[in-house]
C-alpha cells in the first residue's frame, strides 16, 4: 500500500503560495534614512503593535510553510521592540532575518538581538541613502562601511 505524501511538512519545487523559504514581515513603516527610489513612504511612519505583529507571524504559520522570517520595514531596528519581535518569531520556529540599513546597530543592540535569537542580517548600503558622516559618490566608496 502507497503511502501518500504529507506536503504540509515538506517544500516541492517550485514552490507556490503556501510554500516559502522565507516569510516578510514589516513591524514599521519608519526609517532613519530617506534613500532616493525607495518604494516606503516615510511621511508618517508607524510601528506595529506586538499584538499585531503577532496575529501576522501566526497568520503566517496558518498559511505558510517558512525557514526563516525576514524582519524588514522601513528600518526594523528603530521598532522599539524590535528584541521582543525578534524572540517572538524565533519562539514560533523561524529564523529571523533581519534586514536594515544598519544605521541603528550599536553593540548593546546587536548583543540584546542575539540573545533574541536572531539568525542573521542582510544590510541595505547604497549610495542613494545619503548616510550620515559618510560621503560616497560611488558604490566603492561604501566598501569600508560594508
Amino acid at each position: 500500500m502507497e503511502q501518500a505524501i504529507d506536503h504540509n511538512s515538506l517544500y516541492r519545487l517550485p514552490w507556490n503560495y503556501a510554500d516559502n523559504a522565507i516569510s516578510w514581515l514589516e513591524p514599521t513603516s519608519a526609517c532613519n534614512l530617506r534613500c532616493e527610489g525607495c518604494y516606503r513612504d516615510t511621511s508618517r511612519p508607524q510601528h506595529k503593535t506586538l499584538a499585531q505583529i503577532e496575529a501576522e507571524m501566526n497568520t503566517f504559520k496558518r498559511l505558510r510553510k517558512s525557514d526563516c522570517m525576514s524582519i524588514t520595514g522601513g528600518d526594523p531596528l528603530v521598532h522599539p521592540q524590535i528584541t521582543e519581535i525578534v524572540k517572538m518569531a524565533r519562539e514560533k520556529g523561524w529564523k529571523p532575518i533581519i534586514n536594515t540599513n544598519g544605521v541603528a546597530l550599536k553593540q548593546t543592540l546587536l548583543e540584546r538581538l542575539k540573545r533574541a535569537g536572531a539568525f542573521g542580517f542582510t544590510f541595505h548600503i547604497d549610495t542613494s541613502q545619503k548616510r550620515p558622516r559618510v560621503r560616497a559618490k560611488t558604490e566603492a566608496d561604501l566598501n569600508d562601511v560594508r
